[in-house]
């Protein structure tokens, strides 16, 4: 343990814990943000590690405060900034434990900051922690699952962001644990199992979990696989031991739609559960159906007849979110339709922008902002910040995006767009546009990772591309 001899201001300390907690939950909660871009992200990163060195400084007493609030808020904001400071401390056993007292209490609200700080990290220290619970047969679950998807996540990271660096001990390590996960009784073992597999392109051992007694096992060996096979050995930071294998077109595309229908038919099973829920686990149920979508909209194949069925059978907000990841133009009038529905008229009208490039307020198709003394509408809580479309305007200007054709800011999907848009546009369309590059076989750019590093792996693919034009 480190001694603090510097004199400590503990309002100012607890500020610290209290904001670094904040600005993780803002960049985490921005992966799929209409609003939140690089620029944002970087502001976010610079703000998170101003208060993470604020805590770094107080040393002892930094840690106090923070696991002080962890006790008290329990929640995985504070989760993360424990953990952090535990990583980076000499000793960080005794510090991890005292997380993990916390965490176990309610895994599925505090895990996720327990994985995000593990995949943030010092990369050794990280990688040998994971390990360590992989290796330990009395490891409880929930500490399982955070190995498995910490180590996939550095696994998939750009190559310039703290490299995993695992050693061929490591690797045993993984290799002796993988079966284990992959049979585990545990069906958020298997799920966790599935996504390292994807992160090292081993598509083949996903194919068996295609049959898996849980649908959440199944989507997951799916979105895995369709991950994993477009991935080239040049595109995996893989060991020498376990080489990505290689598929003929013909193979590749079999299994892909294999794979997408397995997704499908996972899907439809719970848009039908989620019209029988209520409460907490229907918000839960709509927030895994939203991953879902996102990767079952853009892979399943442009023009397939069973996608109108699907888009009737989901609720509104689930609906639009398909849609604008499918990117089909003959969908666009579908997306007008919501924009009279007021619990979604900003999100539709959104959708229908993205996928024109049109913005709303700079073309004046978007209504005047509600006054102070108006009652907000269901769609102001649900959507702050987007502009609510004027729809007689839209309807006006008639505007329609080719059928049959992927669409992303009014242009058909191509090289060109998706890189701009991995520059320009915010998170959720970065997500699109790095999965449907990934899908063509280009490396996998990390809009989670920190945003310097992601400028700079940016940069370098965009001075490659120069270079193989003018060569």
């Amino acid at each position: 343990m480190r001694t603090s001899v510097a004199p400590i201001i503990a309002p100012l300390v607890a500020r610290h814990a209290g904001d670094a907690a904040f600005y993780w939950q803002q960049r985490d909660t921005s992966v799929h943000s209409p609003l939140v871009g690089l620029p944002q992200l970087m502001e976010f990163d610079r703000l998170l590690d101003a208060h993470l060195d604020g805590l770094r400084v107080a040393e002892d007493a930094g840690w106090d405060c923070a696991l002080e609030q962890l006790r008290r808020w329990q929640r995985a904001p504070q989760v993360f900034v424990c953990t952090l400071l535990a990583l980076e401390n000499s000793e960080p056993g005794p510090w991890l434990s005292d997380v993990w007292l916390v965490v176990q209490t309610n895994p599925s609200r505090m895990l996720r900051g327990l994985i995000s700080a593990l995949a943030w990290g010092p990369a050794e220290t990280s990688l040998g922690w994971c390990c360590h619970w992989l290796a330990e047969p009395r490891t409880p679950a929930p500490l399982v699952v955070a190995a498995w998807r910490a180590l996939a996540l550095r696994q998939s990271s750009p190559a310039d962001e703290q490299p995993i660096g695992m050693e061929q001990s490591a690797w045993s390590v993984v290799s002796t644990a993988l079966p284990l996960a992959i049979a585990s009784s545990n069906e958020h073992v298997r799920a966790a199992a599935c996504r390292w597999l994807a992160a090292v392109g081993q598509p083949q051992s996903l194919l068996p979990l295609f049959s898996d007694p849980t649908a959440r096992v199944r989507a997951e060996a799916a979105i895995g696989w369709i991950a994993a096979a477009s991935r080239s050995d040049s595109q995996v930071n893989g060991h020498p031991s376990h080489p990505v294998p290689q598929y003929t077109p013909a193979q590749r595309l079999d299994l892909q739609t294999q794979a997408a229908g397995v997704l499908w038919l996972v899907t439809h099973a719970m848009v039908q559960e989620l019209a029988s829920s209520s409460g907490l686990p229907r918000s839960q149920l709509q927030h895994r159906l939203m991953r879902w979508l996102c990767h079952l909209g853009s892979a399943a194949p442009i023009g397939h007849a069973g996608i109108a069925k699907l888009l009737e059978l989901l609720p509104p907000r689930l609906s639009l979110w398909f849609v604008l990841h499918h990117g089909d133009g003959r969908y666009l009038l579908t997306v007008e339709q919501y924009m009279a529905d007021p619990e979604v008229a900003r999100l539709a009208g959104w959708v229908w922008s993205s996928l024109t490039g049109i913005d709303l307020q700079n073309e004046g198709l978007a209504l005047a902002p509600r006054g102070p003394t108006e009652a907000p509408r269901g769609t102001d809580i649900r959507d702050p910040g987007l502009p609510e479309p004027n729809i007689s305007a839209i309807a006006q200007i008639g505007v329609a995006l080719q059928p049959g054709v992927a669409s992303l800011g009014g242009q058909q999907v191509n090289e060109s767009v998706l890189a701009s848009a991995l520059w320009h546009a915010p998170q959720a369309l970065r997500w699109i546009a790095n999965q449907r590059l990934v899908s063509a076989g280009a490396r996998s750019t990390d809009i989670r990772s920190r945003a310097r590093t992601q400028y700079s792996v940016l940069a370098r693919t965009r001075a490659q591309g120069e270079e193989s034009l003018n060569s």
